[in-house]
């Protein structure tokens, strides 16, 4: 089993935990923004596998060096925007200043990786030896391997911050379910959420 079948799994058998502890008035809250951001960096780095590639088949054919670049073009494009999903609001707005640095450093070279590869698009399209659009190709490969892929890594890596990493307090909220009164906010550590999450009804 992969491993975001596993998480998938998880999930699932999490949820139905949790619909057992409410019918004892207990409330386990869940964070979506982290599944959310597990689907975003797996599909990140499956656009990233993308501008790796030499080739690049569809129905079985490879693809003209002109459609490989355009494929290209707009893989750029939506690495940014994966990469802004998945990782900036965890590296807290910019409030980091040397994550805000790295993130102004990342929009400087993508421009200019855009503009690169915009321009050598065009100069392919006006190509007649496919021989040389192929080695125009690569060119441009080389260099968003070298440049693109490892900073968008790193921007991503990096977007892990202490406060996501390290044990904290889960919020559960008691509502007895015979009474009708104000809930109670309770703090349970995590060893104990565990043990919560281990239980079944018999």
């Amino acid at each position: 089993m992969g491993l975001f079948s596993w998480l998938r799994k998880k999930k699932e058998v999490s949820a139905e935990k949790r619909e057992d502890l409410k019918t004892l008035g207990i409330l386990v809250g869940s964070s979506d923004e982290l599944q959310t951001r597990i689907q975003r960096r797996r599909e990140f780095y499956e656009k990233i596998a993308i501008l790796r590639k030499e080739v690049i088949f569809h129905h079985g054919k490879p693809l003209p060096p002109e459609k490989h670049m355009a494929i290209l073009l707009r893989t750029i494009d939506q690495i940014d925007y994966l990469l802004k999903e998945c990782a900036v609001p965890w590296g807290r707005a910019g409030s980091v200043e040397w994550y805000r640095r790295a993130m102004s450093g990342w929009e400087g070279l993508l421009a200019d990786l855009k503009s690169y590869a915009l321009m050598a698009y065009h100069i392919m399209k006006k190509k007649t030896e496919t021989t040389e659009k192929w080695g125009l190709l690569r060119d441009v490969r080389i260099v968003l391997t070298k440049y693109l892929v490892r900073y968008a890594q790193f921007i991503e890596a990096a977007s892990y911050m202490a406060e996501d990493v390290t044990p904290k307090y889960n919020v559960v909220v008691v509502t007895p379910p015979v009474t009708e009164r104000t809930p109670t906010t309770i703090q349970v550590p995590r060893r104990l959420e565990q043990d919560l999450s281990s239980y079944e009804e018999e």
